[in-house]
């Protein structure tokens, strides 16, 4: 992505967009050499469109803050748009303090966009806007290949891992212990029967259908019933893997050039195409130091959503088997469920899209969490 630095001073900074509709930030001192200004563009609005827009700050390339909305003058916070078309030219005005004056050419700044769309979702969720991607990858492990073709449909992605708070107020226990506690840490030490029972409660207290038999693991349709098709499923599940990769790798937003057939080609990494900006969107073994973090402190990818690469494993609710065409890998359906995204303790390899690890239903770790999808309702999904 093309960032512009200005000059309204002496000094000026690295500045980053992490939304898919905001391009060309730029930051710098402001002639009373106390208050930095932050320039932006938003790309693509819609007339009527709300956005929330938010600045986050890291001193490091690590962590970010979001900088508390009372501290910003101008345009952040939530407006509406007037018209079609790019805005160009919106500015933040930030008066840093004293501390952070004192290492003011290292700060580096991130303009986010919320959209709100008048869904009560849209705060916690994704909507991902499905399509036909190439699922797999030629540098990674055999259970990886063939590259084929994969339609997903339109669903909704929790925008980060389901945390610690969120799973103890639905389940009554906090299951993690030593490996970093608090709320909004990711949860973990959880098997895939506690991610479906979590699942289940979520779908309970919003009042929709639930989308497992906890005793059988069958996902559920509108009327209970058994079913295959995931677009019969009502209630908050686990994601396919064929969701969850497509949504890791950007979907629709994927900053790779579609193939010849005009499929989707997905970024290596969540948010990431190369080991240079992986450390901007992931906390993984070369940067984690062996430690947790809160969801969210690291850059979303494409989509907006956080930590599909790095911070806890998450589970899928697939079996693990081969690809279609491949026969050297076992079928172990009622064995072993897949989960995705590496973590903090593993390379960057492991962290990869289309990295596929697995396990039985029923394991707990250390650094196995998991996130949650919503099918969109009122569509048909053909593969």
């Amino acid at each position: 992505m093309k960032h512009t630095i200005f000059l309204l001073a002496l000094l000026i900074f690295t500045s980053i967009s992490n939304s898919q509709i905001i391009e060309n930030v730029s930051s710098g001192v402001a002639q009373d050499n106390k208050s930095i200004i932050i320039s932006y563009d938003i790309l693509e609005a819609k007339s009527g469109q709300q956005l929330e827009i938010t600045l986050w700050m890291s001193s490091d390339s690590g962590e970010y803050r979001q900088i508390h909305a009372k501290k910003l003058q101008g345009d952040a916070g939530l407006f509406t748009i007037a018209e079609d078309g790019d805005q160009y030219g919106k500015r933040i005005t930030y008066l840093p303090s004293k501390d952070e004056s004192k290492i003011r050419n290292s700060l580096i700044f991130d303009v986010r966009a919320n959209i709100k769309d008048n869904d009560a979702r849209s705060a916690e969720y994704v909507l991902v806007k499905g399509g036909t991607f190439m699922m797999g990858s030629t540098e990674g492990e055999i259970d990886e290949t063939p590259v084929h073709a994969k339609t997903v449909g339109d669903f909704y992605i929790g925008k980060y891992e389901v945390t610690q708070a969120k799973y103890e107020a639905l389940r009554g226990v906090n299951p993690a212990v030593k490996y970093g506690v608090g709320d909004n840490y990711p949860v973990y030490y959880v098997s895939w029967w506690d991610a479906v029972k979590y699942c289940n409660a979520l779908s309970k207290s919003e009042s929709l259908p639930v989308a497992y038999d906890e005793t059988t693991g069958f996902l559920l349709d509108a009327n209970g019933k058994s079913t295959n098709d995931i677009a019969e499923v009502k209630g908050y599940r686990l994601s396919t893997e064929a969701e969850w990769e497509y949504a890791a790798g950007g979907g629709q937003n994927s900053t790779m050039p579609r193939n010849d057939n005009g499929n989707v080609v997905l970024q290596k990494w969540s948010g990431a195409e190369n080991d240079r900006t992986l450390s901007e969107h992931a906390w993984y073994s070369m940067n984690a130091a062996g430690r947790k973090r809160p969801v969210g402190t690291k850059k979303p990818n494409a989509l907006g959503i956080f930590d599909m690469s790095g911070s806890v494993w998450e589970w899928c609710h697939d079996w693990h088997k081969g690809y279609e065409g491949n026969a050297s890998v076992s079928d172990n359906s009622g064995g072993y469920r897949i989960y995705r995204g590496g973590s903090c303790y593993f390379p960057s390899q492991n962290c990869r899209v289309a990295y596929r690890s697995n396990g039985q239903p029923t394991i707990k770790d250390y650094d196995l969490g998991f996130r949650v999808v919503l099918t969109k309702t009122d569509q048909k999904i053909v593969d």
